[in-house]
């Protein structure tokens, strides 16, 4: 069963910002001559990657509401420069809200939810 992430996306005021962030950096990316692969790093790795991989996706918060998530590609453990270990999030570039569908991921019907560890859908409020 697939497990997701669900993360607050700070300094974003909607899904709109989101994505215009996602091809930013993609294309810094791409000027650098690195993958252009969207890879959301964090503090700690997930202790259940396998599960995030499994068909998981990171959900985003934004203003106080679960609007959008990507599909988790990869789970990436390294270390910084100042030997913190972090986690690199590899996930699908398509944003997919609720007013939108992609090929590659599916739509999230905004609720309102606080940023939280991972949660399983059988977890998920009806309704």
């Amino acid at each position: 069963m697939p497990l997701h992430l669900i993360k607050l996306c700070v300094g974003c005021d909607s899904v709109a910002d989101l994505e215009d962030w996602i091809q930013q950096k993609l294309k810094q990316k791409k000027r650098r001559g690195q993958k252009p692969e969207h890879i959301h790093t964090t503090r700690m790795v997930p202790r259940r990657a396998d599960e995030l991989t499994d068909g998981g996706s990171l959900y985003w918060v934004i203003r106080g509401q679960i609007t959008c998530r990507e599909r988790i590609l990869a789970v990436r453990p390294f270390t910084d420069r100042d030997g913190v270990g972090r986690s690199g999030t590899s996930v699908n570039t398509n944003v997919c809200s609720g007013s939108r569908r992609f090929s590659t991921s599916v739509n999230s019907s905004p609720s309102a939810r606080r940023s939280a560890m991972p949660w399983s859908p059988s977890w998920w409020p009806r309704g």
